[in-house]
Formats: structure tokens, sequence, C-alpha cells
């Protein structure tokens, strides 16, 4: 994709609630380490490709002290008091989670009616702690490459510790009944159902990774659970090791730092190598530097780092920076405040710092405490304020966005053809094939075909290009659905000419334009190559379209609306993108590829330049033609561009298909 960063952050636990000289400082620094790791991250530094393994350092910590607070609360009473756990989470994480959330419902309904729905689905997961769900159902939408990032995308990680905080102490109660009832066997019991959980967690993890779209692997509850287990294990274990804490208290933690550095500096996001494994082996070194600084937190330069004054005030306020930080990266932006580069990131540390300190001091603080100005806020009071304000808030997102337009047709996935509905099967078809832009128009041109008295078939689909090549982003992996468009585009198309026999195909595809992946190599977009195969791959896609007759109209793309493309690269009249490092041609570079090729299948093919009738004064195109809005974005026709240009587009394909009748092929 025109790369949009998987939006990804840090799950923080909230700390443990136990005697004050019960807490060990150093784990603020771990904290304080993994929330550091995660905001330079965000703030895309090229230099920390791996900082979003921060989460899986909370993730271990958290499995640390939840199974620590309980197991001696267990061991001192007799039982684990799940109303008073519960509580204790509920005034330590719903305050300030729930401002944030105050505050993106204002946002939400300041937004145009094309961002709103999102935002209301973000909201209502987010309230209710299925956020990660949520973004397991719609993947990594397509929608997001043309549209601003989630500022509630941070919060599938809080979701998954709220599940585990949620289920868990339940399990802990239930062991522990198995433990007293069987003894010995109860604890092989529990011991091996533990560690099946950690060995199906991780096998799930890579099971489910793809690499063009990681969503599945990466957001579900069960692929982590192997993160928040090896917190759990190394609580049950540190009794053990406590035995020999000062042999091994270095070394852990040593040995767990270097590994974290080491891993935040070299991994990647969206490679095999975190799924396969590499989420296994943070794990481990979190564990082993949580280990080593709970053995011994007074002792070594490690432990000195991690409880120094200011990682210990960074770790305290870490679950505020958490929640704050990536809405102010989502919020503002460039284009939102007018400023770009270091002074801009200036400005997102500063405000977010200041936030997160506000929300702690007068958010979480009072409220973790017990009382606000004298007023008590026991079980009788917080689990109801809490499910008002739930309500509330619920009903804030859905009035805040009751204008929400629906999710265009551009971004819709169907896994056969679109055949509009009440079609004239007994008409002449006109085919539809290509990528997003193309499916912008298929409504309008479904109206016009109608008009002329044909019938639309549409196998063009959002993300995919004309064939089977395997597209790339500016990141080396593949687009989200590029593995699926490669498969399915040419059984699409087969199917369309099987089923339905077009007289003339409509082909409009700008996703044509990237670097790909090819037996395992990957072609620099421009070079020659890599045009070799694109027009190898348009012939293949033509053979298919062809083979029963019909006449196919190429729909040169139009140029983008909003200006040149990049001044310092020559912009859209830049013809070498390899110049100036880019995973993809211009525009204009693609116009002209594709009209050399047209013009060697000029038997098959006929050329409508679709730019011409958008910007016939060339690029930028501009936004309005008239009264009329093009696009819905810089890329993409709204219904009122689609319904101008497709007049022209129809009769243009009827008028080449009457001109090459009887003409020799």
């Amino acid at each position: 994709m025109a790369r949009t960063r998987p939006e990804r952050s840090s799950g923080v636990p909230e700390r443990d609630h136990v005697a004050a000289h019960e807490r060990i400082a150093a784990l603020e620094g771990v904290r304080a380490l993994a929330i550091t790791a995660v905001f330079v991250y965000h703030l895309g530094a090229p230099w920390l490709p791996g900082g979003f393994l921060g989460v899986d350092v909370f993730f271990v910590l958290s499995g640390f002290l939840i199974t620590r607070l309980l197991l001696r609360e267990s061991s001192g009473t007799g039982r684990v008091d799940l109303a008073g756990f519960w509580l204790r989470r509920a005034r330590r994480l719903l305050p300030a989670v729930l401002a944030l959330l105050a505050v993106i419902a204002v946002y939400a309904a300041t937004r145009p009616a094309d961002q709103k729905l999102p935002l209301r689905q973000d909201l209502v997961s987010s309230l209710f702690y299925v956020a990660n769900w949520q973004f397991v159902a719609e993947g990594r939408s397509y929608f997001s490459e043309f549209q601003a990032p989630s500022p509630l995308r941070h919060l599938w990680s809080l979701a998954i510790e709220e599940q585990f905080y949620l289920v868990f102490p339940v399990l802990v109660v239930a062991a522990l009944a198995v433990i007293r009832r069987f003894r010995r066997r109860g604890r092989l019991l529990v011991a091996v159902t533990v560690i099946i959980a950690f060995a199906g967690s991780v096998a799930s993890l890579g099971f489910l990774y793809e690499e063009s779209d990681p969503s599945r692997a990466y957001y579900s509850t069960h692929t982590r659970l192997h993160e928040l287990l090896s917190g759990v294990g190394l609580a049950v274990l540190i009794p053990v090791l406590a035995k020999r804490g000062a042999a091994l208290a270095r070394p852990l933690a040593y040995g767990g730092l270097a590994a974290l550095v080491v891993l935040f500096a070299l991994v990647d996001d969206r490679g095999p190598v975190y799924y396969h494994g590499g989420s296994l082996a943070v794990s481990v070194a979190s564990a082993a530097l949580v280990g080593g600084l709970a053995l011994r937190p007074d002792s070594g330069v490690v432990a000195r780092l991690m409880s120094s004054r200011p990682a210990v005030a960074a770790g305290t306020t870490s679950y505020s920076l958490y929640l704050w930080h990536w809405p102010v990266i989502a919020i503002l932006t460039p284009e939102s405040i007018g400023v770009s580069g270091p002074f801009l990131v200036g400005v997102h540390v500063a405000v977010s710092v200041v936030l997160s300190v506000l929300s702690y001091k007068f958010v979480e603080t009072p409220v973790r405490r017990g009382s606000i100005k004298g007023f008590r806020l026991g079980a009788a009071r917080v689990f109801p304020i809490a499910g008002a304000a739930l309500i509330a808030l619920s009903a804030a997102a859905f009035s805040g966005t009751s204008d929400a337009k629906p999710e265009p047709d551009y971004v819709r996935q169907s896994e056969g053809l679109i055949v509009p509905r009440g079609a004239d099967p007994r008409r002449p078809v006109i085919g539809l094939v290509g990528d997003s832009i193309a499916a912008s128009l298929q409504r309008a041109l479904a109206e016009e075909a109608r008009a002329y008295g044909h019938t639309l078939v549409s196998a063009a689909r959002p993300g995919c290009g004309i064939g089977s090549s395997l597209l790339l982003d500016e990141t080396g992996h593949p687009f989200a659905r590029a593995a699926t468009c490669a498969e399915r585009t040419p059984r699409l198309q087969d199917e369309l000419v099987r089923r339905y026999h077009p007289r003339v195909v409509l082909w409009h595809s700008a996703r044509d334009r990237t670097d790909a992946r090819v037996d395992g190599r990957i072609l620099k977009a421009g070079s020659a190559e890599w045009t070799r195969h694109r027009y190898a791959d348009w012939d293949a896609a033509l053979g298919r379209l062809v083979r029963e007759g019909a006449r196919v109209m190429l729909l040169l793309p139009a140029w983008s609306a909003s200006g040149s493309g990049g001044s310092s690269c020559g912009g859209e009249f830049n013809l070498d993108p390899a110049g100036c490092g880019r995973a993809f041609v211009t525009t204009e570079h693609l116009r002209r590829l594709y009209t050399d090729w047209a013009q060697k299948n000029s038997n098959y093919v006929t050329v409508m330049d679709l730019g011409r009738q958008v910007c016939p004064s060339g690029p930028p195109c501009p936004d309005k033609v008239g009264n009329i809005s093009i696009r819905d974005d810089d890329v993409h026709f709204s219904s009122s561009g689609a319904h101008l240009v497709a007049p022209h587009i129809v009769r243009a394909a009827l008028t080449a298909l009457d001109r090459a009748k009887g003409s020799p092929r």
C-alpha cells in the first residue's frame, strides 16, 4: 500500500496494588523502556523498526505482576477476592481511558461525514474492550491507505489486557482449587494446561501470519497469550529462582536488556521473523529482564538504570502516555497544524507529555486512591458509575456521528463478480476490470450502460491490479489483499468472460505501478525487467478477456488532485523512480507504458484518456469541474464525479466496438 504503517501500540499494565515497600522500583524502568520504544516507533524513526515490540514487554510485565499479586493474596488470606481485584482494575484503568474516549467522541463529531463511521466503530469497540477483535474482523482496511489512521487504533492492546484481567483471576481461583483438591496431580494438570496454551499461542501466531495482512495474527487475543503466560510462569518460578538470586539476577537482567535492544533495532513489524519465533524471543528476553530485576532489584548497572529517577517517573506515567501519545500523533498532522519534520516531532512529544501528566495527576491518581474529596469510590459506586459512563459515551458516539456516510463501494470486497440488482442477463454485457478507482466508477457505469441497453458486470476489486503479479508497498511487503488479488483476479476475469460473454471490457488500474515480487525476487518499478514483466502480465490478462471476441477499452488513469507528486523528484513527469528511491512509477509514467502497450495490441485495445476528461490542462487535476466535486479523496471518484465521466466512458467504448466490427484481428 502507499504505506500506512500498521498502527500498533502498547498495552500498559497497571502498577500492582501491594504495599509500597513491596513494589520494585526498577520495574517502572521496564515500563519506561517499553513505552519509549513504542513512542519512538510511532514517531516514525527508521532506526527503531522494532519499537512496536514494547507491547510484548508490557504483556509479559502484566502477566508477572498480576500473577504475583493474586498468588500473594491467596497465600496470605487463603482466598482471592475477585470483586476487590476487579474494583482495583476499574479504578486504575477506566477513568483515564474514559476521559480519552470522551475527547475522541467530541473530535469524531467534528469530522467530515465520510470519516465518522470508522471513528464510531472504534469508539464503541474501545468502550467495551473488544477493539482488537474489531480490527481482526476488518483486517488491514484498504480504505486506510487513503484515510488518516484512527486515533484509537492503539487501544487494541488495552483490550487484550482487560480481557486477561477479566478471565485470568477466575482461572487462577480454579487452578488453586484443583491443586488443593488433587495436590501433585493437580499441579501437573495445571502445568500441562499452561504449557499447551503457551505452545498453542506461539503456533497460532505463526499459523495465522500473512505477510500482506498480518492483522489476524497480530491483534488476536490467543496469539498474544504466550506473552502474558511468560509473565505468569515467571511469577510462579520466582520463589524457586530466589534461592540462587544473587547468581542469576545480573546475567538475566543484562542478557534480557541486551536482547531487547537488539530486537528493537532489527525486527520488522510485517516480516516473518516476528511471527515465526521473534515474539517468543521477545517474551523470553522480557521475562529475563523482569526476572533479574525482581530477584535483585538493588544490584547491578541495569537495576540502577531502571530504578533511576527519570526512569521511574516515565514508568509511573506510562499508562497515561500510552493513552495520549498515539491520538496526538494521529490528529496533529502536517495537514492539520501546518508544520512538519523535527518541529512536528517536538510538538508530538511536548503535547503528549503534558496531557499524560495532567491525566495522571488529575484523573488517574485521585480515583486510584479510592476517593475524590472525601467521596468514597467503593464497588457499590464505581461499577454503577462506570456503567453509566459507558452508556453515556456510547450514546455520544452514535449521536455525534449520526450523519456518517456508509463505507463507499470502492473499499468493499466480494467473492464473486458484481452484477447490478435487477440486471437483465439477456442484454449485451459490458465488463469492468481493475482496481478500486474502477470500482468507484462502478455504480455510475452500470446506470449509463443500462441507458444504452447494456448490463455492466464488474470484476474490479479494491487493492488489486489487473493481473496475477504480487504487488508491493514502499516497505517491500505485499499490499493488503495482494496475495488474494494475485490469485483471485485472473479467476474472476475468466469467469466474467465464460459466464457473461462481454462485448467490451473497460480496463482501469493505477495499482500496476508498484514494485512486484516474482519468484521471490523484487522487480523495482520502472526497471527494464519490471516493464517486461508488466507487459507480460497485461498480455496474459488481455488473452483472458478477448478470447471470445470482446474489445478492451483501456482507461488511462487520471493524475491525482494533490499536486505534482513530489517536485524534488520531478513530480508526475519524473520517469526515473529509482533515482528518487521510490517503490512506484508516477501516474504519468504508467500512462505512457499503457499507451505503448496498447499500440502493440491495437487489434484488441482502444485507449481512452480518463485524465483528459477530468483535467484537460494536465496535472494537478482540479478538485471540482464547475460545481461538481470529482473525488472523494485524492484518488477515488465521488458519486458526482463518476456520473460526470461515466457517459463519456460508455459512449466511447460502444463507439470503439462499432468501429472494430468487421476489422481483421
